[in-house]
């Protein structure tokens, strides 16, 4: 395909330029017969191109503005204006050779979905390992997964425990605890810790294997995207030939013409040929020209379109629908709370909640799973904390840290992990308040994580970050769209939380990525089998593994660039560097700029078409007259389709976006009130 754009480009480029140098050899009234040789080659160059898609649209049946384009092309050689003719083909086809060349960069690329599954797997037979390809392991051998590794197949552990996250599946970076006996699917992340994994599951019939298998089968049940010009130029079409096999057949027998020319007056023949050459849509062929331009506009913000007609798609959605984690949050933990119990019971303001904090920080400076990265982060960027020295060290997989460490100048004992890795030594009445204070915060935190210090309890307790523009980003779209909802594999209680804080009323929780799937096909209307619709769309946004099926199924599927998947991108319509959730009011008021400057280009072709066609037919202007208005009409078209290069003015939503970036980002401050519940 890249090859064929290359040398069709090439084609329109030379004859463009071949057109050029006729134009100054005429005018420069010498070598006549050089000026025609070089319109000849011109032409040649484009029509034969446009000639053999001529003759297949019309064994289809398919009658568009490109067959009547190339027939007034033609029209335009039989009535001895070869260049007017090349000068259709030129632009026409520069126009569509652009805008792939635009949006090729961002072609689908199937082969990534492969990238996503581990190639070779650890497999132990007795006391021996061997690596071997997932292709060859078995349902029943046992694979060996150490910390840091995916999990290469579906199974069940036997032996070892440690903390995991499903964050390549379902999008959600919290750890749980794996133990003998638990399900493990394929692509999940050991934290700590070594897993002997029984498989259930072959490579082919994986989770992996099974998410990848129906974002393709998505993208393949969907029809191309069609734009609204598309539509109208096919009407436009079927209406000129018609005008013009009326005008040639009725033009003898209602109005007395002859067929052929006759002492100088046209016969029907050449006027239904000239209202060809006049009706022949050359501005309406560069009004695309729009969606190039706003193309090239979003591109500069960091928008990224595989194809024009997405803008118009846009247009047809009446819903969108937003993923959770990583999409209206960051996908980062971030301390929310911090309690502590002592001697004399729970301890709401408790001065030495800084300590705690210090203490968890320098301790867990040496794990590398999500709650330990939000803890150190939060204790490097709080103000008046404790030094702490750490003494000694030793982690048990699965379960948490334990720790000697040295602060304001005491000797301290830590243990810091699960619930029951850190109460276990704990005196019973203190245990059971601690766990029923933490079943109670269970109902509120994302995550949690428990810390003795010689025998006093700390929870600390994190929420996913909610991004600092996305309710406005919310409340912006909620004037292009009669419904935002939101679709997420999380849990109902934080789910509903984020939703709480954006604005968001209609949320679904703890879905599968099966289930995201057959929510966007029921709301666009694809059971699997037919195609997607141009009207009532859904927009999907998200960045996950899990989301990639939704994103092909959905009538626009929109992805976060940093955090996306392989599968995400391959399934995604528009792009969005830079995790950029506030350009998309950008993004649907540019859509809404471009059909209103399309539209304003249309009525501007109509009008010169309509301005040379009566004339052209009532044989009262010469063909160069018709040229020129025709042309005339191009340049009006073309640089009203350059107003799309500068953005709308609700571009200015960002502004309070941008401000709450800044604020979001300012040194936290550890006050007494300001970390307790």
């Amino acid at each position: 395909m890249a090859d064929a754009l290359d040398d069709n480009l090439m084609a329109v480029g030379a004859s463009a330029l071949l057109l050029g140098g006729s134009t100054i050899l005429g005018s420069a009234g010498t070598a006549t017969k050089l000026a025609q040789a070089c319109v000849s080659v011109a032409f040649a160059l484009v029509a034969v191109p446009a000639f053999v898609e001529l003759v297949d649209d019309l064994l289809g049946l398919n009658v568009n503005i490109h067959v009547l384009m190339t027939l007034g092309a033609f029209a335009s050689l039989l009535l001895g204006n070869a260049s007017e003719g090349a000068l259709l083909l030129v632009l026409f086809s520069g126009s569509h050779v652009a805008e792939h060349k635009l949006t090729d960069r961002a072609a689908r690329d199937a082969s990534e979905l492969q990238k996503l599954s581990p190639e070779v797997a650890l497999r132990v037979r007795g006391e021996a390992e061997e690596t071997v390809r997932v292709q060859d392991v078995q349902v029943g051998d046992v694979v060996l997964v150490r910390a840091g590794e995916l999990a290469p197949l579906d199974g069940r552990v036997v032996r070892g425990e440690c903390l995991a996250t499903m964050e390549h599946i379902t999008g959600e970076a919290t750890p749980f605890h794996v133990q003998v006996g638990d399900f493990v699917p394929a692509g999940s992340i050991a934290l700590d810790g070594r897993l002997l994994v029984e498989v259930t599951a072959s490579a082919d019939a994986s989770t992996l294997e099974r998410i990848g298998s129906m974002t393709m089968e998505s993208i393949r049940s969907r029809p191309k995207l069609k734009m609204w010009l598309d539509g109208f130029g096919e009407v436009y079409s079927k209406l000129v030939l018609v005008a013009a096999l009326a005008l040639m057949m009725l033009g003898p027998l209602v109005l007395g013409w002859r067929y052929l020319p006759h002492n100088g007056v046209p016969g029907s023949v050449n006027r239904s040929l000239g209202l060809m050459v006049a009706a022949a849509p050359c501005s309406l062929s560069v009004t695309p020209l729009a969606y190039i331009a706003a193309i090239s506009a979003l591109a500069r913000r960091g928008v990224i379109l595989r194809s024009s007609r997405v803008l118009d798609a846009l247009l047809s959605c009446d819903t969108i629908a937003f993923d959770k984690t990583g999409t209206l949050t960051t996908g980062a933990l971030k301390l929310d709370s911090v309690k502590q119990w002592g001697s004399g019971g729970l301890d709401r303001n408790g001065a030495g909640q800084a300590e705690a904090v210090a203490i968890a920080g320098a301790v867990e400076q040496y794990a590398v799973h999500p709650i330990a990265q939000a803890l150190v982060t939060y204790a490097r960027e709080a103000k008046g904390l404790p030094k702490v020295e750490v003494d000694t060290f030793s982690s048990e997989p699965g379960q948490g840290l334990v720790a000697q460490v040295v602060v304001n100048n005491r000797s301290r004992e830590v243990k810091i992990g699960r619930v029951e890795f850190v109460l276990r030594d704990l005196e019973p009445e203190q245990a059971r308040a601690a766990e029923l204070e933490v079943e109670e915060m269970k109902k509120k935190a994302t995550a949690m994580a428990v810390m003795t210090v010689d025998g006093e309890v700390t929870l600390f307790c994190f929420q996913d970050q909610v991004r600092p523009q996305a309710q406005d980003v919310i409340h912006a779209l909620k004037s292009y769209f009669s419904k935002v909802t939101m679709l997420t594999g999380d849990r109902k209680v934080n789910a509903d939380s984020v939703a709480k804080e954006v604005g968001i009323h209609e949320i679904y929780a703890e879905l599968t990525p099966e289930a995201k799937l057959e929510y966007v096909q029921k709301a666009v209307g694809n059971n699997g089998n037919q195609g997607r619709k141009q009207t009532n769309g859904l927009a999907m946004v998200g960045e996950g593994m899990n989301d990639a099926p939704a994103l092909a199924a959905s009538t626009v599927g929109i992805v976060l660039a940093d955090r996306a998947s392989a599968a995400s991108m391959v399934a995604g319509d528009v792009i969005l560097l830079g995790d950029a959730v506030e350009t998309l009011p950008l993004l649907l008021s540019k859509a809404r700029q471009t059909r209103r400057v399309v539209s304003q280009g249309v009525l501007f072709a109509l009008f010169f078409i309509f301005a040379a066609s009566i004339p052209a037919v009532m044989g009262t202007i010469p063909l160069w007259l018709t040229v020129v208005i025709h042309e005339g009409g191009t340049l009006a078209v073309c640089l009203n389709a350059l107003r799309t290069l500068k953005n709308p003015a609700e571009r200015t939503q960002t502004i309070v976006a941008r401000r709450r970036i800044q604020e979001a980002h300012r040194t936290p401050a550890l006050a007494s009130g300001a970390a307790s519940a």
